[in-house]
């Protein structure tokens, strides 16, 4: 897989900042076709998901999803309330080496509403929303406020490799994850700044 894109500024907060991605030769950005899918406008936890991202009150960037007690990754779940379990879910599971690091990306999602889940089988039809954040060595752990979205689709499967919309949107992650840690890490022509908050640089890349 190669293919060329430039990082886009899709949302800004107080707490940090959602960027996406736009393949070369397109006009829209992967999180822009994701909210344009019949699939995701239709799905039961689409209110609850953009509110997750948008919210200018709880959303993921007007929360201080860096506190102990926001549930942005905590393992195991918290109690049987599902709006306590983790914000990002693990979506790295690739069957070959699931713990390698080019393997592993992040799921933004939202619990379907119980009035709606309660007619449904498991497992549940939920939202993914495919992202990363961009490691700043400067923190321990080296997290920073800075979120790189991509594509998703509901999740109807127990893996994502099992449903073609799923994987092609990870894999497409995946391979931006890799190109922006190289020009950060190595390349050294992207940088964090402002306090965690924002990317510097050379956003544009081409096919590898």
């Amino acid at each position: 897989m190669s293919f060329g894109f430039c990082l886009v500024k899709h949302a800004e907060g107080p707490w940090g900042t959602v960027y996406s991605f736009r393949k070369e030769g397109d006009d829209k950005s992967e999180v822009q076709k994701f909210w344009e899918k019949s699939s995701v406008q239709g799905a039961h936890d689409s209110e609850a998901l953009y509110d997750r991202l948008y919210d200018r009150e709880e959303g993921l960037l007007h929360s201080e999803w860096w506190a102990h007690d926001f549930p942005l990754r905590p393992s195991p779940r918290r109690g049987s309330n599902p709006n306590t379990w983790a914000w990002l879910r693990d979506e790295g599971d690739d069957v070959r080496d699931p713990d390698h690091p080019n393997y592993h990306a992040d799921a933004l999602w939202a619990p379907i509403p119980v009035k709606d889940r309660k007619d449904l089988e498991e497992p549940y039809p939920s939202l993914r929303l495919f992202l990363f954040q961009v490691p700043d060595e400067r923190w321990r752990p080296p997290y920073s406020s800075v979120f790189i979205i991509g594509n998703g689709d509901v999740k109807d499967v127990d893996r994502p490799h099992q449903k073609p919309e799923l994987k092609s949107a990870l894999g497409d992650l995946r391979y931006v994850l890799n190109r922006v840690h190289e020009r950060i890490e190595w390349e050294q022509n992207l940088q964090i700044v402002k306090d965690g908050y924002l990317l510097s640089g050379d956003t544009c890349f081409e096919p590898k």
